[in-house]
Formats: C-alpha cells, structure tokens, sequence
C-alpha cells in the first residue's frame, strides 16, 4: 500500500495524537472498501468505487480547515467550494470519457461536470493528465 510505501502510516502512529489516530482508522477504512469494492464487483472502476463509498458522512457540515483533503466525484461537488481543487485525468478517453465520444449529449454533459470542477476552485485550480496511461496497471 502507499501508506507503507510512503511512510506515512508510520508517521501517523509516530505523531501519537487523537487527530492522528483518527487519520489512521479513515486511511484504513478507505483501504478496505477499495478492497471490498474490487472484490465485488467484475469490472472495477474509481469511478465507480467513488459512486459506492461513503467518504464523507455529511458533505454538508464540511468544515474548511486547511490540514484536509476531500476526495469527491464531480456530481457531489456541485454548490460547493474549495481553496485548492485538483482535477486528474485531464485527457481524451479519460475526460471526457471515451464511451461518451460518440454522443454529443454525453460529451455536453462531460463539459458541464467540468466546467462544475473547474469552478470549484476559490484560489487554486491543478489540471493533471497523463502523457501514458497504463489501464488495469
């Protein structure tokens, strides 16, 4: 996992506070849904592991403190706003994506959720896409 990979795990357990702690059992949640969810299902997508998954209990009492990252599908992000949005993917196949290419109708409503995800952004927007795409690696 990037937890150990990273260190950050260990970090965690080392910084020995209740905030910490409280990180630790959310990473380790997360992890064991995006287990869940690719066991589950036969074609297993972020995009649809962020479908299923509770990351946040009420995105409505979202409190703006600078030492959090919320990580959200563009539909949930509508009506709200954030200091710095990263948006990845940013390419041909990915977003828009390559099903929607052949539809008109379905390549506007790629544009509107990104123009929602570009608008999210007060003070910082990041774009990222990817020169080479591994699929399923």
């Amino acid at each position: 996992h990037a937890l150990n990979a990273t260190g950050y795990r260990d970090t965690l357990r080392a910084e020995r506070s209740p905030e910490a702690e409280t990180r630790l059992e959310n990473l380790e949640e997360l992890i064991h849904a995006a287990e869940d969810y690719t066991h589950a299902d036969s074609a297993p997508t972020l995009e649809g592991f962020l479908d299923g998954v509770a990351l946040i209990a009420d995105i409505d009492e979202l409190k703006d403190e600078g030492s959090r990252v919320t990580m959200m599908t563009l539909h949930s992000a509508k009506g709200l706003e954030f200091p710095a949005v990263f948006m990845t993917g940013m390419e041909e196949g990915v977003f828009p994506h390559a099903r929607s290419m052949s539809d008109e109708e379905e390549v506007e409503e790629e544009r509107r959720l990104c123009y929602v995800g570009v608008t999210r952004a007060r003070e910082r927007l990041h774009l990222s896409y990817a020169l080479h795409r591994r699929i399923h690696g």
